[in-house]
């Protein structure tokens, strides 16, 4: 975990360098360096960077104003109460960040900005407290000052000390030592890894393997739609009838609990880490919360009008609710389950968040899919589908969108790439939603009015399967490790369990 969290375009690099080193020299950690381990996803590396920090520093330029990946992470810092931001070019701070004051470091001359650098470190202090190990940085005022020809700090110079010899090979021993560990860790863990992955690889199917029904558990009056947990070891189910929603032990698949949450629950979605799950309730207007520890709700939040779509983002920051009869996204703060803001769109129905979250997909009574900016919070893109679309679900990687026309019995392909409809394949009667398998090799659809779930196979988007299920399927969701399918039977009270 470091102190602070410096949030800047790469073409400030060396600048911000330097000031790294300068606040490293005062005593405080650092995270500045956005070179990733190799094997390592950069984005989950940055977020888990992001999360740690106590402080979030952002530097404010031509080139980061214009960075998805900074105004994100500004927004993070504001949200959190612990951005502290810079000014490093003669600019004014995008939208939204101008009430807060920038310390002006148009460069890092200590005879020119130590005011502002005194500021930048008293905003610093005012959110972590002074550091600890805090070393003398040069003093302009000082006839000694240890500067370049330049006047600008040297930081490998900053702290200078001599050493006997003998400490000096204490020193030598101590990192042969630590180095021979580190390979003996590599190793092992290189070892490790493989036999994780043949493991994986030989036992973990990731789709089902017969697709057939293979168990059906009774739940409530008129289930809507499913969520697992992360683990895969729970199911829940909204029952819109009863006002409920099931837990199912997804290992014994019976129900061990029914939690009463407002009228009308249809879909709902879960938080990355399972202590979550978010509930719209479609008449009473709101969104029940639910901790899962307890299994009860632990807070009701008013929505627009007719709300049912819902998605999180994936790590977990902010649920988006598509809200139809007010022609808008709800977006709430999952720390304080409050609004934090509104999104102005036609007749959203349903939505799904995209891998690298920066984008939501929301399906539209108006027959197309709108692609809104989930950093800049406006309309990208809208692309023409099917009549009557409803459910969608986008690919592990992101590269494909499946949506579920209702009126016109298919489900269309898009290409995330170029926005365009690559297939519409022709499924069963009323499709309502869909889901993709783990590693993306098959599309279920359910088709409310046949009463079966069709199976696409997503290289030649074609169907290979139709399973009969329940009477009026509609939500279905697939278990995490993609053995199982659930399935919502709206008309039977029950759900269907496809291996």
């Amino acid at each position: 975990m470091s102190d602070i969290f410096i949030s800047y375009a790469s073409q400030d690099r060396d600048r911000v360098k330097l000031l790294a080193h300068v606040l490293e020299a005062r005593g405080w950690s650092v995270w500045w360096d956005r070179d990733i381990p190799a094997g390592k996803p950069y984005d989950r590396v940055i977020a888990e960077a992001l999360a740690s920090a106590r402080c979030v520093l952002v530097v404010w330029s031509r080139h980061s104003m214009n960075s998805d990946w900074v105004l994100e992470e500004a927004e993070e810092g504001r949200r959190r109460k612990i951005l502290v931001p810079i000014l490093i070019e003669d600019v004014a701070p995008p939208l939204g960040f101008r009430r807060i004051q920038a310390a002006a470091l148009f460069d890092f001359d200590t005879t020119e900005t130590s005011g502002q650098l005194d500021k930048l470190v008293a905003d610093i202090t005012d959110i972590l407290g002074p550091p600890t190990g805090t070393h003398q940085l040069p003093d302009s005022r000082k006839g000694d000052d240890k500067r370049s020809a330049e006047g600008r700090y040297k930081p490998s110079s900053v702290v200078q000390q001599t050493e006997s010899r003998p400490g000096r090979w204490r020193r030598i021993l101590v990192s042969v030592g630590l180095t021979v560990i580190l390979l003996l860790m590599v190793v092992a863990g290189y070892f490790i890894r493989q036999n994780i992955i043949s493991s994986t690889a030989s036992s973990t199917p990731q789709h089902p393997k017969m697709n057939r029904v293979v168990a059906t558990v009774l739940v409530e009056k008129q289930p809507f739609s499913i969520a697992f947990s992360p683990d895969g070891t729970r199911a829940y189910v909204t029952n819109a009838r009863s006002n409920t929603v099931s837990a199912i032990d997804a290992i014994q698949n019976k129900v061990i609990k029914n939690i009463q949450v407002e009228k009308d629950p249809h879909n709902m979605a879960i938080t990355p880490d399972g202590k979550r799950l978010y509930v719209v309730n479609i008449s009473a207007s709101t969104v029940s919360v639910i901790d899962t520890a307890s299994d009860s709700v632990v807070a009701n939040i008013p929505v627009g009008q007719k709300s049912l779509g819902v998605a999180i983002t994936p790590n977990g920051w902010s649920v988006y609710v598509a809200s139809g009869g007010s022609n808008s996204i709800t977006i709430i703060d999952t720390e304080h389950n409050t609004i934090s803001r509104t999104i102005s769109t036609e007749a959203p129905r349903d939505l799904a968040m995209s891998p690298n979250k920066k984008l939501a997909y929301v399906t539209s009574y108006r027959d197309n899919v709108t692609i809104i900016d989930t950093v800049l919070n406006k309309v990208k893109a809208i692309i023409p589908v099917g009549a009557n679309p409803e459910g969608i679900a986008l690919s592990p990687d992101g590269t494909r969108a499946y949506v579920a026309n209702s009126g016109s019995d298919s489900v269309s392909v898009v290409d995330t790439v170029s926005n365009k409809v690559i297939a519409n394949v022709a499924v069963g009667d009323s499709p309502r939603y869909v889901a993709v398998t783990p590693d993306g090799e098959r599309v279920y659809v359910t088709n409310t009015s046949s009463g079966t779930v069709s199976v696409i196979e997503a290289g030649s988007n074609t169907v290979i399967a139709t399973i009969p299920v329940g009477i009026q399927p509609i939500g279905l969701a697939i278990r995490p490790d993609g053995t199982q399918i659930y399935v919502a039977n709206n008309g039977s009270d029950s759900v269907s369990i496809i291996d």
